[in-house]
């Protein structure tokens, strides 16, 4: 997670959709965070978190496609593509919602060095594991965003622990928790989230920088019950969610960096506006 916080923070983006047709299947748009030329955080045994996120992405397509109500597509590309590109894509598809999956790493500080047998060196550590969910109070749509969210975390949180080393007051960390029982961080600068004209929550699969949660999650088993969690959130939120109005086109400029978040524990204060 660490490599991409900065330039989610700090890129401009653009977000645009029309009003949904009633009765039409809903679509959602899962963003394969990274690309393969810049591949997110690293593994302990070296593979990029890009291939982490395909894979789940993949699968989360196929088990949406398979209710016949929900068209899901994916937002993925081996070269680099900007931030604001994938919200214009989502916008350009009409999508309902907005689900970008990734997994995590930790602070440098908390990395610690072992070479293994062949001579390599590998940067791990023991001390994190488990998902973590984040939305944007600038988001347009906060309350959906948040809605879903919760319906994700609680259904992750019945086989996975929540990874709550982002709320520690470190540089770098010290992410508001909305949601403790369902694993939800608010981080209002990430620019996929901010800027998405419709409901959008990024979900942080586990932590790839773990050793044992790295090998767990290389596993089917491990990946089917990430999968089965998000498809089980997203059909619950659009089995009750009304269809969503679209706002106008609307263009978001970051003119300053973000404010500091409050410390772990304290009191969450008012949803900033979009334009702060």
């Amino acid at each position: 997670m660490r490599g991409w916080l900065l330039a989610l923070c700090l890129t401009p983006g653009l977000a645009a959709a029309s009003e949904p047709v009633p009765g039409e299947a809903r679509i959602v748009a899962i963003d394969v965070g990274h690309t393969r030329v810049s591949p997110g955080a690293i593994s302990v045994t070296g593979i990029p978190e890009y291939e982490f996120n395909l894979k789940i992405a993949k699968r989360l397509e196929s088990k949406l496609q398979e209710s016949g109500t929900i068209k899901p597509f994916l937002i993925v590309s081996e070269k680099a593509r900007t931030l604001p590109e994938r919200i214009r894509i989502a916008a350009s598809r009409k999508a309902d919602l907005f689900v970008s999956i990734h997994h995590d790493s930790v602070q440098d500080k908390y990395l610690e060095v072992r070479e293994t047998e062949d001579g390599k060196k590998q940067r791990y550590t023991d001390k994190f594991s488990g998902y973590s969910i984040f939305v944007s109070r600038k988001n347009p749509r906060y309350e959906e965003s948040l809605d879903l969210a919760r319906r994700i975390g609680r259904a992750m949180r019945m086989d996975f622990k929540f990874a709550t080393h982002h709320n520690e007051a470190i540089p770098g960390e010290n992410r508001p928790i909305i949601d403790r029982e369902a694993g939800v961080y608010a981080f209002d600068d990430l620019v996929v989230l901010k800027t998405a004209s419709m409901p959008a929550v990024l979900v942080e699969c586990g932590v790839i920088v773990n050793p044992a949660e790295e090998k767990s999650l290389q596993t089917d088993e491990r990946q089917v019950i990430i999968t089965a969690a998000l498809v089980r959130g997203i059909r619950d939120y659009l089995g009750q969610a009304p269809a969503i109005p679209r706002a106008e086109p609307i263009v978001v400029i970051e003119t300053a960096s973000p404010s500091p978040y409050p410390k772990p524990g304290a009191t969450l204060p008012p949803r900033p506006s979009r334009g702060n």
